[in-house]
């Protein structure tokens, strides 16, 4: 039994530190790579923001659709199943895709914007700081 408890840690005891000198190396070649507060940076940044943001919003469009749909006329759509299976009898799988262009302009400007801006004024007012 003291060979098992051996092996994992004292929760008492502090351990001993191996390393005493500590070693980085960056994740990406330089090629890849880019200077924070860069234009380049800022770009992805945006470009991360437009893709998370444009993408997963524009993908719940025919559940946020139906949702509304619920919300609106209670008596027609009974449940979430049934407002799916009612608008798909009613304009077929097309119809489940109505507003998916303004929600992707949409949220797409608003993830270059959160992401994007974000990083620049954290970046402007950090150094405003000191």
């Amino acid at each position: 039994m003291d060979r098992i408890a051996n092996l994992f840690a004292n929760p008492i005891k502090p351990m001993k530190s191996e390393a005493s000198q500590r070693s980085m190396a960056a994740g990406a070649t330089e090629e890849y790579s880019c200077e924070f507060g860069s234009a380049k940076y800022y770009a992805l940044c945006a470009v991360g923001g437009a893709l998370s943001c444009g993408l997963t919003h524009t993908a719940v469009t025919p559940l946020d659709l139906v949702k509304c749909r619920l919300q609106v006329n209670k008596e027609k759509y009974k449940s979430l199943g049934n407002g799916f299976k009612v608008t798909m009898a009613e304009g077929g799988v097309r119809a489940l895709a109505l507003g998916w262009a303004p929600t992707a302009i949409g949220y797409t400007a608003q993830g270059i914007c959160k992401f994007g801006f974000y990083e620049v004024f954290k970046n402007i007012y950090g150094g405003m700081m000191g």
